[in-house]
């Protein structure tokens, strides 16, 4: 139920993005201080990326990893203001949420750039209580996306491919 209201509250935000994107990926998250070893754990995840107004952007990344006897979902969910225009880069502040069993919400900055001409990408630092967490995200005029995530020694990779479903100014 919860998953259907997030999605009912989205909808304005596909209607009246100047830019977005949509995708599928395969998600790895290498974890780390584990009693032993930890496992590495991968699956299959979506992901939006949008931009309205050419100021504010809106990344959301869902994913279902596991082994074969254990499983997580996570969502991450970026909102962000852009101080110029975000067609030809911008420094952002905002906001992250993550969610993988126990939720978090931090203070993000960062740079963008969003639906120009070449690649799409962003850079950001979340302020994490473990350490100060790195975020960075690509998709390439062909569609192809690739983000990075880590903290506190967990690094999530991602590669997929991504759809742009509208771009209208």
């Amino acid at each position: 139920m919860k998953k259907i209201i997030f999605l009912m509250l989205l909808l304005p935000t596909f209607s009246f993005a100047n830019d977005h994107a949509v995708g599928l990926k395969y998600v790895n998250w290498d974890l780390s201080g584990c009693y032993g070893s930890c496992p590495t754990v991968d699956g299959a995840g979506i992901q939006y990326a949008g931009v309205m107004n050419n100021k504010v952007l809106l990344d959301f990344d869902y994913a279902d990893v596991g082994t074969d006897y254990a499983s997580v979902d996570y969502n991450i969910l970026q909102a962000a203001y852009g101080f110029q225009e975000l067609d030809t880069g911008s420094f952002t502040l905002g906001f992250t949420r993550m969610d993988a069993g126990d939720p978090e919400t931090v203070a993000t900055v960062g740079y963008s750039r969003r639906g120009g001409e070449g690649p799409d990408y962003s850079i950001e630092v979340l302020d994490t209580d473990e350490e100060a967490t790195l975020h960075f995200s690509v998709r390439t005029k062909m569609g192809i996306t690739l983000d990075a995530m880590t903290s506190d020694g967990d690094t999530v990779y991602g590669i997929g491919y991504s759809w742009k479903v509208g771009n209208w100014k």
